[in-house]
């Protein structure tokens, strides 16, 4: 804004003179500033921006036209109005000296105080109006420099575009967001960035914003790359000195938004769709078992009832009956134990595995003293798991290895290593092993690579594994060799520190245990 009050320069060598310039001038807008000679006038040039100098000629050491020449000399006062008032020199030659040196008027003593004020007020008048225009030139310089920062700095694409769809402007980020240089594609139709199948929306919405609607919209363009992005645009009419240009637009690369809602989208389904199976399976397990029971219970009484009168082919066929309502009854039982573990919130916590792999050697001591099997451990860690789970892990690993058993008798070693931030643990046996194109499907349900007569199983122990560990934040892989045995592992996360538990050797077929390392 304009100072309330404007200086005024009033230089004259009598006091009597300044007393006089000062009461006709006197005004309560202005502040008049006296100067009593020609160097006190520069010196107050210094310290004052004047909007116009009232100067007498006839002055000691140095008169008003020197004065007046030294102040048009510098580059800050040289364009202060300067109206010189003397009362000797009227002489034409003097007068022409005065508008020589720079002065804007010539007044002869005594003077109409009316005209020098009204001489006065005019150059104050144009002095505002002249400060008033240059703030508003910096603060339009400094808006622009701004705009000039944010179009240069902004992430978004800053475009303008003619009514008839030719590129304008485009900002930095257009380079940084598609590869392209900007000159590539200025003064050249927008038609060739956007996708084909997305040109009538583009062209619809920029009919749309010359009519004066705002709009926002989404569509693709092809980077340098030719890959596709898909922006976000705000777009809003371009007009300058009331004349319609174009259309000026915001866009924003929302490509990782859109990829991430499709991956939502896509997981949420999975999840549903997951969610849905489960529950059908734990329906269909539960209504499944009362048929079954009743079919097994009946042929059992009927191959009693019938004990001493069949032939042997109709003891096979009963036989066969109530095995096969027997194995159905088992793989139901492992399809409703898969659909939990998959339906249920899995509480963890710092569990010692050591504490869990005994649980699961004494659910499983009859097998392993049918067999003879010997287990071995080394040190094994705590981990963040779910205590029952993890006995569930290893007793399906443990019987799924004496299960594929080879002709030697079973021998099954448990080891665990750091590696970052979990635990891997291996167990390792010396059964029939299996070929690695297999790997992954034995993870899988209902996948078996053996005859269900040689070798009994519902092919679901494998795929409850994977499960279990994977909703406890670990992963599950196994490596084998046909005929030289198989190893399982699995990771699981480790707590802060927790050490290894020291290891032993588990021999079930003798009475002494003895201290074993895992070579």
């Amino acid at each position: 804004m304009p100072p309330e009050k404007v200086n005024i320069l009033l230089v004259d060598d009598r006091p009597d003179g300044l007393v006089t310039l000062e009461a006709v001038l006197s005004n309560p807008e202005y502040n008049l500033i006296k100067a009593g000679s020609g160097r006190e006038a520069l010196s107050a040039l210094l310290d004052w921006e004047f909007a116009v100098i009232i100067l007498d000629v006839q002055m000691p050491e140095m008169d008003g036209f020197e004065t007046a020449s030294l102040i048009k000399t510098r580059e800050k006062s040289r364009t202060i109005p300067i109206i010189f008032v003397t009362a000797i020199n009227k002489d034409p030659y003097f007068i022409c000296k005065g508008y020589d040196v720079g002065a804007v008027d010539y007044l002869s003593k005594p003077f109409d105080p009316l005209i020098l004020r009204s001489k006065v007020n005019v150059f104050v008048e144009l002095f505002r109006k002249n400060l008033a225009l240059k703030l508003q030139a910096e603060r339009l310089q400094a808006a622009e420099e701004k705009n000039r920062v944010i179009i240069e700095t902004a992430r978004d694409i800053i475009s303008t575009v003619s009514q008839d769809g030719i590129i304008l402007s485009l900002s930095p980020a257009f380079e940084q967001v598609t590869g392209w240089h900007r000159e590539d594609w200025i003064g050249k139709p927008f038609d060739g960035l956007v996708h084909p199948d997305d040109l009538n929306l583009a062209h619809e919405q920029l009919a749309s914003t010359l009519t004066g609607k705002n709009a926002l919209f989404e569509t693709r363009i092809m980077n340098m790359a030719g890959g596709i992005l898909t922006m976000e645009t705000s777009a809003q009419l371009l007009v300058q000195n009331g004349e319609r240009i174009g259309v000026i637009a915001v866009s924003r690369d929302i490509s990782p938004r859109k990829e991430a809602e499709r991956e939502r989208k896509i997981r949420s389904e999975l999840e549903r769709s997951n969610t849905e199976l489960e529950q059908f399976a734990h329906i269909c397990s539960h209504d499944l078992q009362e048929p079954l029971r009743t079919m097994s219970s009946f042929a059992f009484l009927l191959k009693e009832k019938l004990e001493g009168y069949m032939d042997v082919e109709t003891h096979e066929m009963i036989t066969g009956l109530i095995d096969g309502a027997s194995r159905m009854s088992f793989l139901i039982k492992d399809l409703l134990e898969y659909a939990h573990v998959g339906a249920e919130e899995i509480p963890v916590s710092s569990v010692d595995s050591l504490e869990s792999l005994n649980q699961a050697l004494k659910n499983l001591r009859q097998m392993i003293a049918i067999h003879n099997a010997r287990i071995i451990h080394t040190d094994l860690p705590v981990v963040r798991a779910n205590d029952a789970l993890l006995v569930q892990v290893f007793q399906n690993l443990i019987s799924n290895s004496i299960k594929f058993r080879g002709k030697a008798e079973p021998e099954i070693t448990i080891a665990a290593h750091p590696d970052g931030a979990d635990f891997v643990f291996e167990l390792r046996d010396n059964g029939i092993g299996f070929k690695m194109e297999y790997a992954e499907k034995i993870f899988q349900v209902f996948k078996r690579l053996h005859n269900s007569s040689k070798y009994p199983g519902t092919g679901i122990g494998l795929c409850i594994c994977k499960r279990v560990i994977e909703r406890q934040g670990g992963r599950i892989w196994a490596q084998g060799e046909l005929g030289k045995g198989a190893s399982f592992f699995f990771t699981l996360p480790a707590p802060a520190g927790h050490a290894l538990s020291p290891g032993l050797t588990h021999t079930f077929h003798e009475s002494t245990s003895t201290q074993s390392p895992l070579m």
